[in-house]
C-alpha cells in the first residue's frame, strides 16, 4: 500500500511539473492520459469477476422480480375472464424485455475476463431471453381463445424444455464457480 501511496504522490507531483511547465504553452488538444491497466492474477480475476457477477445477479433478480409479478398479476386478471387488447399485451411483454435487454447491457459493461464467470453470463443471458420468449407465448396463449392457444402450446412446450435445459446448465456452472471460488 505504501508502494501505491509513494507512486500515486511522485505521479501527482510530476504532473503538476508538467502543468507548470504546459503553463505557457498553451496545447492545442489535450488527450487523456491512458490509465494504467492493473493486470490480475487468474485467480484474483475470477474472484472479481464472480463477485460482481453474483452482485448483477442479485440486483436483477429483485428487478425482474418486481416485473415478472406485475406480468403474474395480469395473467390471472385474464385468467378469471378480464379481456386485454393486444396493445396491453404488447406493452407488459415489451416493458419485460426492455428490462432483460438493459439487463444484459449491465452485465457486459462489468467486462468480465474470465472464461468460466463469461461462460456463465452467456448462459444467464440465454436464459433471461428464453423466459422473456415463454412468458410472452404464455400471456399470448392465456389471452387468446382456445383454438387458438392449442397452436401456441407445441411453440410454449419447445421454449420450455429450451428453458429447462438452460436453467440445468446455468445452474451447473453456478454451483461448479461457487465451489471454485469457495476453494480459492
Amino acid at each position: 500500500m505504501k508502494k501505491i501511496t509513494q507512486l500515486s504522490l511522485v505521479t501527482c507531483f510530476a504532473l503538476s511539473l508538467i502543468a507548470c511547465d504546459n503553463a505557457n504553452n498553451t496545447p492545442k488538444t489535450t488527450e487523456p492520459a491512458p490509465k494504467a491497466e492493473i493486470t490480475l492474477s487468474p485467480q484474483e480475476q475470477f474472484r472479481k469477476d464472480y463477485e460482481a457477477f453474483e452482485t448483477w445477479q442479485s440486483t436483477t433478480d429483485q428487478r425482474m422480480n418486481k416485473e415478472v409479478d406485475g406480468l403474474q398479476q395480469k395473467v390471472a386478471q385474464i385468467e378469471s375472464g378480464k379481456q386485454l387488447s393486444p396493445e396491453e399485451i404488447n406493452t407488459l411483454i415489451s416493458n419485460l424485455r426492455t428490462q432483460i435487454q438493459a439487463s444484459s447491457a449491465e452485465l457486459d459493461g462489468l467486462q468480465l475476463k474470465d472464461a468460466d464467470v463469461l461462460l456463465l453470463a452467456e448462459k444467464t443471458k440465454a436464459a433471461h431471453s428464453a423466459a422473456i420468449d415463454m412468458l410472452e407465448l404464455v400471456v399470448k396463449a392465456t389471452a387468446n381463445p382456445l383454438e387458438k392457444a392449442q397452436k401456441d402450446l407445441a411453440s410454449l412446450e419447445a421454449k420450455l424444455n429450451e428453458m429447462d435445459k438452460l436453467h440445468a446448465e446455468t445452474e451447473t456452472q453456478k454451483e461448479k464457480l461457487k465451489q471454485q471460488y469457495q476453494q480459492k
